[in-house]
């Protein structure tokens, strides 16, 4: 075990260190210290797991209690060393040392194997959970209080009867009634004001637009046509620059792609080499504690 714990060592540094090149444009870049706590706690849950599968299979309940003190020995020796051992401890370790935590994740779509269907399904069971946790339902909407025109509107529009339109008589030529009176011809008088308010405005207008309306008109589709090339090549350059940075990110993926797996395949050799070493010494601790129990039992009979 003494002789594939330095080389074990020696594959985490590197790969945590090839990360970290991997990851160098992240932005905010990635917290080594967080690289290095997830990297270090993945490993030992792998190897504690596989260590005890395999001892479950060979291994007495005894020597099963054993290996499982041995590997509470080791969390014990590297809580003390500083580095977290448990689940609160990780929380405490990683609250005090990181105020923010990076804002990164882990996955490198680029050289990584798709998901397996069993990871889906867990994935899937996962968001499922949470969103069985997630809180109620917002109450039933407020019944609204129109006021009794706006009512009325509303039961207009839900009937679909037609709006009554505007009077336009008082636009119109007006004709001097047959019996010209004071008081029959003030209504009159009144709405021809108004006739001629309106002809007079409508004039003016008709003829500020037919000096300035084509400059005013060409001017507006200038300033669009302006608006929309400004937004098309804002548009453009995002595309690029994304275009650009995945290529980036492929490119560095791809050129590591080799190395991680090869320091991959390396550590899951020392992993096994470290297996085969816990199991050798229990066997070993078995034959010794089974050789001392028959001379412990033959001088008992010769005694």
């Amino acid at each position: 075990e003494g002789l594939h714990l330095p080389r074990l060592k020696w594959s985490v540094h590197v790969e945590r260190t090839t990360r970290l090149k991997i990851w160098e444009g992240a932005s905010p870049p990635p917290s080594p210290l967080a690289l290095y706590y997830h990297n270090t706690r993945r490993r030992r849950r792998t190897v504690t797991a596989r260590l005890l599968a395999k001892a479950s299979a060979v291994f007495t309940a005894d020597q099963r209690a054993g290996l499982e003190l041995e590997s509470d020995r080791r969390r014990a020796a590297d809580a003390r060393v500083g580095m977290p051992g448990s689940t609160h401890e990780a929380e405490r370790f990683t609250t005090a040392s990181m105020a923010l935590p990076p804002a990164f994740h882990e996955s490198l779509p680029y050289i990584d194997p798709e998901p397996s269907p069993a990871a889906l399904d867990a994935a899937r069971a996962l968001i499922s959970a949470e969103q069985q946790s997630s809180p109620p339902a917002l109450p039933p909407p407020r019944e609204p209080s129109f006021s009794p025109a706006l009512t009325t509107e509303l039961r207009r529009i839900a009937s679909q009867t037609p709006l009554h339109p505007l009077s336009l008589s008082r636009y119109e030529s007006q004709e001097l009634p047959p019996q010209s009176s004071s008081e029959t011809i003030r209504p009159v008088l009144s709405n021809a004001y108004v006739s001629a308010a309106y002809l007079a405005s409508r004039n003016q207008n008709l003829a500020l637009l037919d000096t300035h309306g084509a400059h005013a008109w060409l001017l507006s589709n200038y300033h669009l046509e302006e608006s929309l090339k400004r937004v098309e090549r804002e548009l453009a350059d995002v595309k690029r620059e994304m275009d650009e940075v995945n290529a980036r990110r492929a490119h560095r993926q791809e050129d590591v792609k080799a190395e991680m797996l090869m320091l991959e395949d390396t550590w899951r050799r020392g992993v096994g080499r470290v297996l085969e070493t816990e199991l050798a010494v229990e066997e070993l601790k078995a034959q010794i504690r089974e050789e001392l129990k028959n001379r412990g039992a033959q001088e008992a009979s010769s005694s």
